[in-house]
């Protein structure tokens, strides 16, 4: 997509046009809190996939999340908008998950785990886990996280890898591509916060910010380029939608799609079976639980009313190369692992996956939430913009573009 800018532009109208690229989370709450903050706008929101909500993605076959679902009790934002538009949110599992690492099965607390998984290195965890758990302790060099952890843990490999493997499925990304206080604050959200899901799918909220919004949705429509015209204030839009190429002009236009700063992709598997899957080596444990996996990362069995059908969630972050692979081929390569840690789950009953290849957004720590292209009516949002990619972030810069846009109409 092309965005280009001019450094002489302001708006003042009774009835403004704005269009929002990008029905994602952020794209949907600058949408809704545009509709509390000018009622008189008309909105038109552009997507070019055949849905609505981008990385928040409630598959119906089989039945589960296939992108953003937790939420923490930390998330303001996001519980105030959660109360705002009547949808509910329910506490996640809290007990302690399981993890497959080298071969052997543990549970409980990470500290504790450890201690079963890695004998010979255990010792070096719980300096690491004590300092997670208290920000005062944090180093304030800020580098990068794989050479401050294995400095840390010694060179420790099978310390580091478990470490790792905690992180992958959070921050869907490589340890070298977090800073140091990233990781730290990953680490901490694992060991000691609350999480929570929504009530009936994170579908729910996205259906209800875009019927409150009351925006107009062009879907299946590519942006090509957003560009303003030297001492025009208007904002011009191009796309192609059916193959025909359309343009419109707007006082302001705000692109929430990712544009770069990306993590690696990944990819979200969802296995349907009508027998209840069980670990090897230890039937008894509830995969509701959620198990962290050297291979895959994170396997959990979704939460439903009836229980049945019953339908595995897996998670594979940092894989921008298998995100070329086929679906098919995505599948196999889940199997041929779940066999050797899960009974009778060859053949499930249906299956589907969802790929990421633009992974997500890096984010900064200026927390103004957007970015203004030069002094013209294009802004650029998402979570990248803000803190840590989140959902609670997303919102966050939604509802501060839409702050700044309500303030110049």
């Amino acid at each position: 997509m092309n965005i280009r800018g001019s450094h002489k532009a302001s708006m003042k109208s009774k009835s403004p046009k704005i269009a929002i690229i990008g029905a994602g989370l952020t794209g949907l709450s600058a949408a809704y809190y545009l509709r509390q903050r000018c009622p008189e706008a008309h909105v038109k929101i552009f997507e070019r996939e055949d849905r609505i909500g981008g990385r928040v993605f409630t598959s119906h076959r089989p039945m589960g999340e296939h992108g953003a679902e937790f939420l923490l009790d930390s998330e303001n934002a996001f519980l105030s908008l959660l109360r705002k538009v009547n949808v509910e949110h329910t506490p996640a599992i809290n007990s302690w998950p399981g993890y497959f690492f080298r071969g052997r099965f543990a549970k409980g607390k990470p500290s504790k785990a450890a201690k079963r998984l890695l004998p010979n290195s255990a010792n070096r965890l719980p300096e690491l886990f004590k300092l997670a758990k208290d920000k005062r302790l944090w180093p304030k060099a800020n580098s990068s996280f794989d050479i401050w952890l294995a400095s840390l843990l010694q060179n420790d490999s099978e310390a580091f890898r478990f470490v790792e493997m905690l992180l992958l499925s959070k921050t869907c990304a490589p340890l070298s591509a977090i800073s140091t206080e990233h990781g730290l604050e990953c680490l901490k959200s694992l060991l000691q916060d609350k999480w929570f899901r929504i009530k009936g799918g994170s579908e729910k909220l996205v259906q209800a910010l875009f019927f409150e919004s009351n925006a107009y949705l062009k879907r299946k429509a590519e942006v090509l380029s957003v560009q303003q015209k030297h001492k025009v204030q208007m904002v011009q839009v191009h796309w192609s939608h059916n193959a025909q190429k359309e343009m419109e002009n707007f006082q302001v236009v705000i692109v929430t799609t990712p544009t770069h700063n990306n993590f690696g992709g990944y990819i979200s598997v969802l296995l349907e079976y009508r027998r209840r899957p069980r670990l090897k080596a230890n039937p008894n444990f509830d995969l509701k639980r959620g198990l962290y996996d050297e291979r895959l990362s994170y396997i959990q069995q979704i939460p439903t009313l009836l229980d049945t059908p019953y339908v595995i969630r897996i998670l594979i972050p940092n894989a921008s190369a298998k995100c070329r692979w086929s679906n098919q081929r995505i599948r196999r390569f889940c199997l041929n692992r779940l066999k050797k840690i899960v009974r009778d789950c060859d053949k499930p009953c249906d299956w589907s996956v969802q790929k990421w290849p633009s992974g997500l957004s890096l984010g900064n720590d200026k927390g103004e939430g957007f970015l203004r292209v030069g002094s013209s009516l294009i802004f650029l949002a998402g979570d990248r913009f803000v803190h840590w990619p989140s959902m609670d972030e997303a919102i966050k810069s939604g509802r501060k573009v839409a702050k700044k846009v309500a303030s110049l109409l």
